[in-house]
C-alpha cells in the first residue's frame, strides 16, 4: 500500500550523527536541548524565566486529555548550544532549539515536529486552554472574589489608615455601575452611588483591600478562577469575545494572562503601548516562518504529557520537549522497515522498548509513540505492552514488527530474567540512566 499516511519526520543535526551512525550500541545524551533563556514556564506561583532555574511543579497540556495541569517535571537540564530556530506562526513567536518538538494543530489534531519539519501550509498554535484542573481552592465566597475584581481595575482607595477599607469605584457607564451595586449588594454591603457627569461613583466600606493582585489569585480553583476573569470581562465589555485592558502593574499582567489562557483566552502584550489585548480564541493560525539565530544557552524540561505552558514575547502557549525520544523511535521504524525479508518477502522484527517503570513508559515513552505511529498498529495491555503492526511496502514486500514496551525496575538478576529469550531484533531504553 501507499506510503502517504505515515508521519513525516525530520532529524535534527544531533540525531541525524545518531541515525548515521551504524554502530551496533549507540547512545544520545540528552535532554537535548528545548527553549531559549528568556522564555518562561508556569509554575502554580507564577511565570519563571528558564534561565532562573527548575522548580517543583511546572503547568503541562496533555494531548490526550485535552488538559492543562501542574506536575512536576521529570527531567531538567542547561545545556550549550550554538544556534536556535525562530518559529513564528500568525502572531505566536518561539525560540527553541533545532531538537525541539513544536506542537501545532492541523485539521483538529495534535502533531509534533522539529522547526526545520513544520508543514508549508497553515497550522495552529495552541493559546488557551480548553480545560484545566487546579487542585487547590481559597476559602472565599465568589460574591467577595468578583468584588475583588471590580475594586481592583475600577477602584481606588482611602489614603489614610482609618478610610485604608473605603472605595471609590468610577463606573464608565450603567452596566459597570448596576454591575458594582448588585455584586456589593450581594456580598452584603450597602453601596452608596452618585451620578457625577458621564458617570457614576460607587462608594463602599469593604472587609478587605484588594489595590493589588491578592497573593490567594495564584491559588484559586478553576471555578473561583473562572469568576474572577468572568468578572473582568464583564467590566471590560468582552461579552464580544474581545476586550482590551491597561495596567502598569507587572504583577497584574502575568496574573492576568494565566487567567486568561486557563479560561479560554488568548492574550498578548502591545509593546509601545503596554496595553493589555484579550481575545476568546484558542489557537494562532498561519504558515510557520523558520529563521536560524545564534545562541549559547537552552533549557529543557521534560514533562509527562510533553507539552509544556509557555510564554515568549508576553505571548503565552503550548510548546513541545525535546525529540530525543522521537527520534530513537523513528529509528526503531526505519529499522524495522529496512529489516533484510525472509524467503516469504516479510521483514521481520521485534524490538523492546524499556523504561524503568510501566508508569514512566505510560506517562511518556508510549504516549509519544501513540502520537507519531501508535494509529499504523494496534497495542495489547499486558505485561509487557504490546503494539504490532503489518504491512505491503511499495516494493511488494511486508513489514511485520511487534515492539514490547517493558518495564525494567528490580535486582539485575530480575531484570535478566525478563530479557531472556525474548529473540529481539532491536532495542531501545529511554533514559537509561533511571535503569
Amino acid at each position: 500500500t501507499a506510503m502517504s499516511d505515515l508521519p513525516e519526520y525530520k532529524a535534527s543535526p544531533t540525531l541525524a550523527k545518531f541515525h548515521a551512525d551504524n554502530s551496533p550500541f549507540r547512545l544520545v545524551l540528552g535532554p537535548v536541548g528545548c527553549y531559549s533563556g528568556d522564555t518562561e514556564y508556569l509554575t502554580p506561583d507564577g511565570w519563571k524565566r528558564f534561565a532562573d532555574g527548575p522548580s517543583d511543579l511546572v503547568a503541562q497540556y496533555d494531548p490526550k486529555t485535552d488538559r492543562v495541569s501542574f506536575v512536576e517535571p521529570e527531567e531538567w537540564q542547561e545545556i550549550d548550544a550554538s544556534a536556535m530556530w525562530r518559529v513564528r506562526v500568525g502572531a505566536v513567536e518561539q525560540l527553541v532549539s533545532p531538537e525541539h518538538a513544536v506542537v501545532y494543530f492541523r485539521d483538529g489534531m495534535v502533531e509534533r515536529a522539529m522547526p526545520q519539519a513544520l508543514p508549508r501550509d497553515e497550522i495552529g498554535v495552541m493559546t488557551a486552554a480548553t480545560h484545566a484542573t487546579l487542585l487547590r481552592k481559597v476559602n472565599t465566597p465568589d460574591e467577595h472574589l468578583r468584588l475583588q475584581a471590580i475594586c481592583l481595575i475600577g477602584g481606588t482607595w482611602g489614603r489614610c489608615f482609618a478610610t485604608r477599607l473605603n472605595v471609590r469605584i468610577v463606573a464608565e457607564n450603567c452596566h459597570q455601575m448596576h454591575m458594582a451595586r448588585l455584586t456589593m449588594e450581594a456580598a452584603g454591603l450597602r453601596p452608596v452611588v452618585n451620578e457625577a457627569g458621564d458617570e457614576w461613583v460607587i462608594r463602599g466600606r469593604m472587609p478587605w483591600r484588594v489595590d493589588i493582585v491578592p497573593s490567594t489569585w495564584w491559588h484559586l480553583s478553576i471555578e473561583q478562577l473562572r469568576v474572577v476573569f468572568k468578572a473582568i470581562v464583564e467590566w471590560r465589555g468582552g461579552d464580544e469575545g474581545t476586550f482590551e485592558l491597561s495596567t502598569n502593574d507587572k504583577r497584574f499582567v502575568d496574573w492576568l494572562q494565566y487567567a486568561a489562557f486557563m479560561c479560554g483566552w488568548e492574550s498578548w502584550k502591545d509593546p509601545e503601548s503596554g496595553v493589555l489585548f484579550f481575545r476568546h480564541q484558542r489557537l494562532s493560525t498561519g504558515v510557520p516562518q523558520v529563521s536560524e539565530m545564534p545562541a549559547d544557552k537552552a533549557y529543557c524540561c521534560t514533562v509527562p504529557g510533553g507539552c509544556l505552558v509557555v510564554r515568549y514575547n508576553d505571548r503565552v502557549f503550548v510548546s513541545g520537549n525535546s525529540g530525543k525520544s522521537v527520534g530513537c523511535l523513528a529509528e526503531i521504524m526505519v529499522r524495522a522497515f529496512n529489516t533484510p525479508p525472509c524467503k516469504d518477502g516479510v521483514r521481520r522484527s521485534r524490538t523492546l522498548v524499556g523504561r524503568r517503570t510501566y508508569a514512566q513508559l505510560k506517562s511518556t515513552t508510549i504516549n509519544t509513540f501513540r502520537d507519531w505511529w501508535g494509529p499504523l498498529g494496534t497495542f495489547r495491555e499486558g505485561s509487557p505492552i504490546k503494539w504490532h503492526m503489518k504491512r505491503m511496502l511499495a516494493d511488494g514486500t511486508w513489514v511485520d514488527m511487534e515492539i514490547l514496551f517493558m518495564s525494567l525496575e528490580g535486582p539485575v538478576e530480575q531484570v535478566v530474567d525478563k530479557l531472556k529469550s525474548l529473540e529481539l531484533t532491536y532495542a531501545f531504553l529511554n533514559e537509561v540512566s533511571e535503569i
